[in-house]
């Protein structure tokens, strides 16, 4: 099970972080990845054991940061749009954006060395 979730204010969307505490049990007794958008680098790990449970952190084939921001909002409800346009004015005084052009590649080569059901 390969699970992925952008990171708005230091937290999973919603949905993912509900779904990783409903079927954790179940997640712990197969192959379990992740992979995040939206994280600073040096909040990264500090995100990952706050939303993500030890027992699976351990056994994950791999959990990754891909980077990158919010850069299209047409998608947003108006409620949404004035949330993340806000966010986006506060992270970029804070930080350039992010980029890790090699994050999938090693994601990818990690899950490669696993047989996946």
């Amino acid at each position: 099970m390969i699970v992925a979730s952008p990171v708005y204010s230091h937290k999973f969307e919603r949905s993912v972080g509900s779904f990783l505490k409903k079927y954790q049990e179940i997640l712990q007794t197969k192959p379990f990845a992740a992979f995040v958008t939206m994280v600073e680098y040096d909040s990264f790990t500090k995100v990952i054991k706050k939303e993500i449970a030890e027992p699976l952190r351990k056994n994950a084939v791999a959990i990754a940061n891909f980077g990158g921001e919010v850069n299209n909002l047409t998608p947003f409800n108006w409620h949404d749009k004035i949330i993340a346009k806000s966010m986006i004015k506060l992270e970029s005084k804070k930080h350039p954006i992010e980029f890790l052009p090699e994050a999938e590649k090693q994601f990818v080569a990690q899950l490669n060395k696993v047989e996946w059901i």
